[in-house]
């Protein structure tokens, strides 16, 4: 029991590290505050952003194997395929940023240009839907805490 409360830490503190670096994203993305000081700190963010998501997957796949319910009751519920898929995408949702902000350094580097407030907002909009997603994942959580795991137990 204790061994579970320890891998729900792990998890949460992981989640709760990556909501920060998506809101830190989202809050540098803005042409207004754009300089090649924010570009360099981006590329910091969006390296923590990967690292943090990876260790949400990994702390999720520690939580799924070594939980006190079975891996197959996990793979039977719909709630936690709800999940995975929300995960899935907000993960899809967040590469091009992550391109966009890797395409900029190299040209700020080749060129000393930086990118055009378009670009900017374009990337922010990417970060802002993966950022928004994030905020369906509890409601399958915390379902799934309770017990539910069908949708008759769900009373639909």
């Amino acid at each position: 029991m204790l061994f579970e409360s320890a891998l729900a830490f792990v998890h949460l503190a992981f989640i709760f590290s990556l909501i920060v670096f998506q809101g830190s994203l989202a809050a540098l993305l803005r042409p207004e505050i754009f300089s090649a000081a924010v570009l360099t700190r981006l590329q910091r963010i969006v390296l923590l952003n990967k690292l943090f998501m990876a260790l949400v997957i990994a702390s999720g796949l520690a939580r799924f194997f070594w939980s006190m319910k079975p891996a197959a009751w996990f793979m039977a519920n719909p709630l936690m395929h709800a999940k995975l898929t929300l995960v899935l995408l907000m993960m899809a949702l967040v590469l091009p940023c992550y391109r966009a902000v890797a395409q900029w350094q190299r040209t700020y580097l080749a060129t000393g240009q930086l990118p055009d407030a378009a670009a900017i907002q374009g990337a922010r909009r990417w970060i802002m839907a993966s950022s928004h997603l994030m905020l369906l994942i509890p409601i399958f959580a915390v379902l799934m805490a309770r017990g539910y795991s069908s949708p008759a137990s769900l009373g639909l």
